[in-house]
């Protein structure tokens, strides 16, 4: 029995060596990185060469420009699109919560919703022609469960009848009016960025800006994990995270650890340095 566990070991090394193969071929610099770029070559106390390729001095580091082109703006993005989507859930769940509690902003993106549909001619079949959609989310984690928090609070508070709601709201007065349309808002936002959406679509954008203009942080919302992250992408994509977030060039410690203690480490290193995937940052 022991025989058969250590070769399936050896076979599961096998496959997870392969795909850090495949994995590594896939790796190209773009001319604009090999002209700041350089490398460091070291050579280890068993004599092997070991070479890091794509550092650049903080100097040379170009500046961003006012509207810069981030990984998910266009091509490869080096993440799935069903971890694209589940980090995109984590935002709309953070932007509602975020946006139920402010009843100013919220005033504003419901008028917004109006005057697109007055004026754009579009609607539902309802007295005043809008209604909430509220949007369902399956990814789990701090923005969806103040939600759900809020959701229970206000559920406790409006009439179980529906036809009694009506007369309640009029009883109200402006601030609770507010708050609860600052609630039902972010109940309807939806940044999710699906396989089938472009990350320039209007519905996208209008939830970067409406991310923006709470001065949303993400960081408050969602901490990577081996769990929700770093275990669903690749040795290559985790490196360059812990790279990042540590402002080192990799470790050749760390390329020697198989897949899910490179992510378990991932996440122990990164763990307090606000470091987020680029479809994240603001």
């Amino acid at each position: 029995m022991q025989e058969d566990d250590e070769e399936s070991q050896e076979r599961l090394d096998a496959i997870e060596a392969r795909i850090h193969e495949l994995e590594e071929t896939e790796r190209a610099f773009t001319p604009e990185t090999l002209a700041i770029a350089g490398a460091i070559v070291t050579i280890g106390h068993d004599g092997e060469v070991d070479i890091v390729r794509g550092l650049i001095r903080l100097e040379d580091v170009p500046e961003r420009s006012a509207e810069p082109k981030t990984a998910n703006s266009g091509g490869k993005s080096g993440l799935s699109a069903s971890l694209i989507q589940s980090l995109t859930e984590q935002k709309s769940a953070a932007i509602g919560a975020s946006l139920s509690e402010h009843p100013d902003i919220a005033l504003a993106a419901v008028v917004h919703a109006l005057a697109a549909s007055v004026f754009h001619s579009y609607g539902n079949d309802t007295s005043l022609q809008i209604t909430g959609k509220v949007t369902h989310l399956r990814e789990g984690g701090t923005g969806a469960e103040a939600m759900e928090e809020a959701h229970a609070c206000w559920r406790s508070r409006i009439p179980a009848d529906e036809a009694a709601i009506w007369p309640w709201c009029l009883s109200q007065d402006q601030d609770t009016l507010l708050k609860l349309l600052a609630y039902c808002a972010g109940r309807t936002v939806n940044a999710v960025q699906a396989k089938q959406d472009r990350p320039d679509c209007g519905r996208i954008t209008h939830a970067n800006a409406l991310a923006a203009a709470l001065g949303l942080d993400m960081t408050d919302w969602f901490t990577p994990t081996a769990e929700n992250f770093f275990s669903r992408v690749s040795r290559t994509e985790i490196l360059s995270a812990l790279s990042e977030a540590k402002g080192m060039p990799a470790k050749r410690s760390w390329d020697k650890l198989r897949k899910s203690e490179l992510a378990t480490l991932a996440e122990r290193e990164i763990a307090g340095t606000g470091w987020l995937p680029q479809t994240l940052k603001a």
